[in-house]
């Protein structure tokens, strides 16, 4: 794209011709502003006229936030290489790896991670609360165990520890179901008597190995959706467990879990 291209793009974004680093409202940026839309094109331009990569908006915000916004992931690259502020804090202590987590855009997420971004987020001491209630609880993602950890078509149990809005501890215990490259979990207690569904360690599918399978009193339920279709308790379900695969990790997330800083939450 030659310079007057470039210098039109600027005009019909209210800033002035061949102003690279000039700003609008809330001290918005070219690069801010091409990083929101998703323009590779203009951010490269921007770039190569060496305009301030780490320039912050009035709510402290740099153009990776706006790139994170976007989910251009060519956008984040180019900022990446062009050595971007990867861990900058805007005025709420936010980081973008905290908005990627908490908006669940686990490519940026991946992204981010490969590129160094610092991952000790996952401590909740050191996470700010973004774009939500302040009366609720962060969303985070807890990295829980590799993807490569559960079998194809099994599933795993794992006895975690989460925050009550009290500020106790209650005993949090799940289980999930890896079928491919995707995961299912839920909360390892049947609706029909309480107990938990594994008959034995880790054992929650049927025989056929295509239905979840209460032990005790063989209640069978979907896979997908934790519906209950035989049984005792039919017509009802398991409670779900929002999980996802990042960057190779099963990870829970819409929780908040007690992490000890020294290690990662893992399976019991």
């Amino acid at each position: 794209m030659p310079a007057c291209d470039l210098d039109a793009w600027l005009l019909d974004c209210g800033f002035p011709a061949q102003g690279y680093d000039a700003t609008i409202d809330n001290q918005t940026t070219p690069l801010m502003k091409a990083s929101h839309v998703g323009d590779a094109a203009i951010v490269n331009l921007l770039i190569q006229r060496g305009v301030s990569v780490n320039a912050r908006n009035s709510d402290g915000n740099n153009a990776l936030w706006f790139a994170c916004i976007s989910a251009d992931l060519a956008v984040l690259g180019l900022l990446v290489d062009a050595g971007i502020d990867l861990d900058n804090r805007n005025d709420n202590q936010a980081t973008c790896l905290m908005y990627a987590a908490s908006t669940g855009k686990a490519e940026v997420l991946s992204k981010l991670t490969h590129a160094g971004a610092d991952r000790r987020w996952r401590s909740m001491l050191d996470t700010a609360i973004v774009g939500a209630d302040p009366d609720q609880s962060p969303i985070v993602a807890y990295s829980i165990c590799g993807l490569n950890e559960i079998s194809n078509r099994r599933a795993k149990a794992f006895q975690l520890l989460q925050r009550a809005a009290d500020g106790s501890h209650k005993a949090f215990s799940i289980f999930v179901v890896r079928w491919g490259s995707q995961v299912f979990g839920y909360v390892n207690r049947c609706p029909h008597n309480g107990g938990n569904l594994d008959w034995e360690r880790d054992q929650f599918l049927d025989p056929s190995g295509l239905r979840l399978m209460c032990g005790k009193h063989g209640s069978l339920f979907e896979i997908g959706t934790g519906c209950c279709v035989e049984g005792p308790c039919q017509g009802q379900g398991l409670e779900p467990v929002s999980v996802a695969v990042i960057d190779g990790d099963v990870c829970v997330n819409g929780v908040e879990l007690v992490v000890d800083d020294a290690a990662e939450v893992g399976a019991a």
